[in-house]
């Protein structure tokens, strides 16, 4: 199911990229001139200039993929069912191009079959689609779990997510550049020197952090990472779940493991019964 939704992904991207660049290049050269293009080329349509045309590539064609690029990052999904609009909205634009364009190319050819992928693509995953939340009982059941930004500041809120866990009959571990010990705990600078490698890891750390942590936990062997968010924008970077995705790595985002540590209270039962709505 993971290759399933970072194949759509990765197609959702390229097609987000490339038309939001060449509609964007329509839209700064209405006479098609940076993409060596000449308006004769519409004779056939309603239209004088490539403005519109470059609108419509950009805003609708590009938008809709990048918006179900975000949605399946997030792991929303919401992205699955944007990816297949999204290739429906490539296909027709090709078949609109074909029809008022001429002559035709090759590469058109080429983005019917990416749209028809994206849309093939998307019913695949929506009939197979995943319970979100699916990965939690095994990172839950984990024997060690490496927590990735232990603070050395005992108010730090990742502090209170050690003794939550350390309370659900995990051994924790604390990762951080400098300290051999927190409150307690044992400390290591990396999870790939820790001598028992931990089996999940909880990252609690910036967003431009969790790229790097991701290639140190695959060198690592662990098999579950939670890229924890609570208020603000979280752990999680584009790149940090594709890297981890295309690991064979059970990504887990957009939550915090006190929203499924019972007995679950107050905010933390609000916000997963959000996310079960959101998913």
């Amino acid at each position: 199911m993971q290759r399933h939704r970072l194949s759509l992904l990765l197609l959702d991207v390229y097609v987000a990229v490339t038309a939001l660049i060449g509609g964007l290049l329509l839209v700064a050269d209405p006479r098609g001139t940076h993409l060596q293009l000449s308006p004769q080329v519409m004779v056939h349509g309603p239209f004088t200039t490539f403005l519109v045309p470059g609108l419509v590539l950009s805003l609708v064609v590009g938008g809709s993929a990048l918006l179900a690029a975000i949605l399946l990052i997030r792991g929303s999904r919401a992205g699955l069912a944007l990816s297949g609009i999204a290739g429906m909205l490539l296909g027709g634009w090709i078949l609109v191009e074909l029809v008022l364009v001429r002559p035709s190319h090759l590469a058109q050819a080429a983005y019917l079959l990416i749209g028809a992928t994206q849309l093939g693509l998307a019913i695949h995953a929506l009939r197979h689609h995943e319970d979100p939340t699916a990965d939690v009982p095994a990172f839950l059941a984990a024997d060690t779990i490496a927590l990735v930004g232990l603070s050395t500041q005992a108010q730090d809120f990742s502090h209170t997510m050690a003794e939550a866990l350390i309370a659900h009959g995990q051994r924790v571990v604390g990762v951080h550049p400098s300290a051999a010990e927190i409150s307690g705990l044992p400390a290591w600078p990396h999870v790939s020197a820790i001598p028992e490698p931990p089996a999940a890891a909880l990252l609690m750390v910036p967003p431009d952090q969790a790229e790097a942590v991701v290639f140190d936990c695959i060198a690592a062997g662990v098999r579950t990472i939670w890229f924890h968010r609570g208020v603000g924008a979280g752990s999680a970077s584009p790149r940090a779940i594709i890297a981890a995705q295309a690991a064979g790595i059970h990504v887990i985002t957009d939550a915090c493991p006190l929203m499924f540590l019972g007995p679950v209270t107050g905010s933390h039962r609000m916000h997963r019964w959000a996310r079960g709505v959101a998913a």
